[in-house]
């Protein structure tokens, strides 16, 4: 099972799956879940707020300067 960091001090690369998400649409939108420790060793915690960039085929997450929680 990985640690979550690999060689040299990065972050292992994750494999997920995207899933059929809910709702009362004809077709279920797709969804991602991210959970697990290694998103705390990653610098994200509960109430962070993040900007999801989306390209054709690639999403990438920044942790934005301002929390949810501090209003700052």
């Amino acid at each position: 099972m990985p640690t979550g960091y690999g060689k040299g001090g990065r972050m292992d690369d994750r494999k997920l799956t995207v899933y059929n998400g809910r709702g009362a649409f004809k077709k279920s939108p797709p969804q991602i879940l991210l959970q697990g420790n290694w998103l705390e060793k990653a610098g994200f915690s509960a109430g962070d707020k993040i900007t999801v960039k989306c390209q054709q085929g690639q999403l990438t997450i920044t942790k934005d300067e301002i929390r949810a929680d501090s209003g700052k």
